[in-house]
């Protein structure tokens, strides 16, 4: 069983993980994650997961880390896979009282001249490497592999001594392969030989034979980025108006609800508190069977289109408290309870009590409630200011993504399965993440992550996206590369510092993961102010361009199981 509630730094996951579980957990730990043998660590420096899943067993007496089978990889083969070349496993169980072991890191680093290594092209972005290791050097490197296991704090039984040399044997091999070959390799290497069959046949006295598979950093074709005609859309907003809606918004949020006494229509601003049942409408027209989940007997809806279903609170309109009246409402396909999304309905409501807003008066006092302005004259300076620069901002960034539009536009390269499967996944975290903002349940949740034909079936909708942000991406890190632009050490350091000081109070911070988002970010800020130098940007009035076709291709719903008993209240 899974438990992502107890707030501790690693969970044991006993059965095989998945991508969707892994990126439920990176969610609702809100740490960067990965998955080794079943246990999700924190923190690294990237998410990835192991293709099989072994099972730990807890040791409080000895303190160690035992196998219960040997089915998977172990640490340095996942460490390959995963692309991390430093990495302390923390395994902690919240029932003992000295909960957590740490793994020193072991490698070994003896240059291999006589391995053979026959590379074989995939594709443009990925190659075989079949490898060939000797008898006396794979007895050499083996013996050096247990020498240094054995220095290790933790036991080991036989088995599984003879398992991690043999893993730390492989990733050598790898290593020398990738050297031999000068491969720009991006991801972690994928084993094609079976390692339980390789591990029952391993022989440190004969020769070691294998394959893996490894993608490629891919080869970028970027023939002009330079005098490009780059349209982009300039916001312009208007001072007073803006200034008037930011206001009339903060009274909104401060003002108070009294009951109406007058026996009067409901009016746009009221605040209505309904009964209601809501009902399916036949092919005819005439009312259907009721849905009882839907069924409330006080609903609080503020009576503005915006606020609520648009049709369902027009329908308000003019009603008298204890007035009944019928309300069709049509259900938008990507509404969140999937019980009534896209399905044609009827509502038959009663107006219990019409509540009114009392604003509070727009004067210095309010100003001083809502901000460090004594006086409204100075607040509405304030607001004037923030008005121009956002809009400013709003520009910048049209002007940015038209430029990478561009880019997106004229590179050409085959992009390795690798790169689509990690911006997939933190897509896919990312989609749960909003689900949670938005008040899905955990056990929603929960069960969402569990579903790899649901994960499955997000990345095949979300791969052109997905596709096209790589792109981006790739184009930007190869001008850099072609231009010589570098990020200064100082404003790393100061770009740091701020993000640091901001983090939440009492969230675990890996610096050494922040620092290199924070050089990607800034960059990326200067291969965009270098692209501004050496393109023709064109502004035109906000709405004059057509939306690009990748914005518009829909998010996949993730929350679409009929079956699911956690519905009603999503």
């Amino acid at each position: 069983k899974t438990d992502y509630s107890l707030g501790i730094r690693s969970v044991l996951i006993i059965e095989p993980a998945n991508e969707a579980a892994l990126c439920f957990a990176r969610s609702a730990m809100a740490k960067p994650l990965f998955i080794l043998f079943g246990v999700i660590a924190t923190p690294v420096v990237q998410i990835g997961q192991s293709r099989s899943c072994a099972q730990f067993t807890r040791q409080p007496a000895r303190g160690s880390l035992t196998w219960r089978n040997t089915k998977a990889l172990n640490l340095q083969v996942a460490r390959k896979f995963l692309g991390l070349r430093a990495v302390t496993k923390v395994f902690k169980c919240p029932n003992v009282e000295s909960p957590t072991w740490n793994s020193p890191s072991v490698s070994i680093r003896m240059s291999i001249d006589d391995v053979e290594v026959d590379l074989e092209e995939v594709s443009q972005s990925q190659v075989q490497l079949t490898i060939n290791l000797p008898s006396a050097t794979n007895r050499e490197l083996y013996d050096e592999a247990v020498a240094r296991l054995q220095k290790l704090p933790s036991e080991m039984d036989k088995e599984t001594l003879r398992a991690r040399g043999m893993e730390l044997v492989i990733d050598q091999c790898i290593d020398a392969a990738i050297e031999r070959h000068d491969l720009r390799s991006i991801g972690p290497p994928e084993m094609l030989s079976d390692f339980e069959r390789l591990l029952d046949s391993y022989d440190p006295d004969k020769t070691l034979r294998f394959k893996v598979v490894l993608d490629l950093w891919p080869a970028i074709e970027l023939s002009s980025y330079t005098d490009l005609d780059i349209v982009a859309e300039e916001v312009q907003l208007d001072h007073d108006e803006e200034v008037e809606r930011i206001i009339a918004e903060y009274r909104d949020r401060l003002a108070t609800l009294e009951d109406v006494e007058d026996d009067r229509e409901a009016e746009p601003g009221d605040v209505a508190v309904m009964e209601f049942k809501v009902f399916q409408v036949n092919e005819d027209g005439t009312r259907g069977a009721e849905v009882p989940k839907m069924a409330e007997k006080s609903f609080e809806v503020e009576v503005n289109p915006d606020r609520f279903l648009p049709e369902f609170v027009e329908g308000i309109y003019g009603m008298y408290v204890d007035e009944q009246r019928d309300i069709r409402v049509h259900f938008p396909a990507d509404y969140p309870n999937k019980e009534v999304a896209g399905m044609e309905t009827l509502f038959r409501v009663q107006l219990k009590k019409l509540k009114q807003k009392i604003l509070p008066d727009l004067d210095d006092d309010l100003a001083q409630k809502i901000s460090d302005h004594s006086t409204v004259d100075d607040l509405k300076r304030y607001l004037r200011d923030m008005v121009d620069k956002e809009a400013a901002q709003a520009t910048e960034l049209n002007i940015e993504n038209s430029i990478t539009e561009r880019l997106a536009d004229v590179i050409e390269v085959e992009i390795p399965d690798t790169l689509i499967r990690e911006e997939t996944m933190h897509s896919f975290a990312t989609a749960m993440e909003n689900m949670r903002r938005q008040g899905v349940k955990e056990s929603r949740l929960r069960k969402i992550s569990r579903n790899r034909d649901k994960f499955v079936k997000f990345a095949e909708e979300v791969r052109p996206l997905v596709s096209r942000v790589i792109k981006k991406n790739l184009a930007i890190a190869e001008i850099a590369q072609r231009e010589g632009i570098e990020v200064d050490k100082d404003d790393v350091d100061e770009r740091l510092h701020d993000v640091i000081q901001h983090a939440p109070k009492g969230r675990d911070i890996d610096e050494a993961r922040i620092r290199s988002q924070v050089e990607v970010a800034l960059e990326r800020e200067q291969v965009i102010k270098w692209l501004r130098s050496n393109n023709k940007i064109q502004l035109v009035p906000a709405g004059s361009l057509p939306e690009p076709a990748h914005l518009q291709f829909p998010w996949p719903q993730l929350d679409s199981d009929s079956d699911d008993d956690d519905s009603d209240s999503d």
